[in-house]
């Protein structure tokens, strides 16, 4: 019965019918994992019927079920070329191609004469590389020029518009002895909601938050300064 089913599997193959083939193919494994027969002849059809369905679902584009029924050939037979082959043709197919020339040259060693499996990590060879040209132009060109551009403001000491609020931090430097008063606009008419949080974190006038914390800058460290730009 297995072999008749293995046949038609063959025949639905050829014919472009995968999923039909497929079916036969499945029944095989099903079958004589169930009938629980231990002979060489046995175990080998099983394989051979798991290699297929690893083929059929890499023609069917589905590359990740192709990876677990080669894994199924490789459990039985870890020298499996065939199986080392689809698997890494499945995994070049994904994008994975660290995985994928692992298995090919795994089937190298298995068979160093294989025509087939030496063209293949070949091509995969060119493809690794085009890919890191591509990505060391595309990160190339994001640091060629600066996210920000430096605009060198002067102040005036003027508020920019008489109703923006303005606000002040008494800031500790180091072992200094008294604090020094930084004294800024916050841009209530262009970021109204930003500008009143900032302000009432100032003034500390929301007391405490739900979680515990208090909502003030009092005693609070600058994370990062950079000169010029930020604090």
């Amino acid at each position: 019965m297995s072999k008749k089913w293995k046949e038609q599997g063959n025949v639905s193959f050829k014919a472009g019918d995968f999923a039909k083939a497929l079916k036969s193919y499945k029944l095989v494994t099903e079958y004589l994992e169930m009938d629980m027969k231990d002979s060489e002849e046995a175990k080998g059809m099983r394989v051979l019927c798991l290699g297929n369905c690893s083929l059929v679902y890499f023609k069917s584009k589905d590359n990740k079920q192709a990876v677990a029924f080669a894994d199924m050939v490789l459990q039985n037979d870890s020298t499996n070329v065939k199986a080392l082959f689809r698997k890494g043709q499945a995994f070049a197919a994904m994008g994975e191609y660290s995985q994928a020339q692992d298995s090919l040259e795994q089937a190298l060693v298995a068979d160093p004469g294989n025509a087939g499996v030496a063209g293949e990590l070949k091509s995969l060879k060119i493809k690794v590389k085009q890919q890191e040209k591509k990505e060391k132009s595309l990160y190339g060109n994001m640091f060629k020029s600066p996210i920000y551009e430096e605009k060198k403001v002067e102040s005036t000491g003027e508020p920019t518009n008489a109703e923006n609020p303005r606000v002040f931090l008494d800031v500790q430097v180091e072992d200094e002895e008294a604090p020094r008063r930084l004294e800024m606009e916050l841009y209530a008419n262009t970021c109204p909601k930003t500008a009143e949080n900032f302000r009432a974190l100032c003034t500390g006038e929301k007391g405490m938050g739900g979680k515990g914390k208090n909502l003030h800058f009092l005693n609070s460290c600058f994370h990062r300064l950079i000169k010029g730009f930020m604090l």
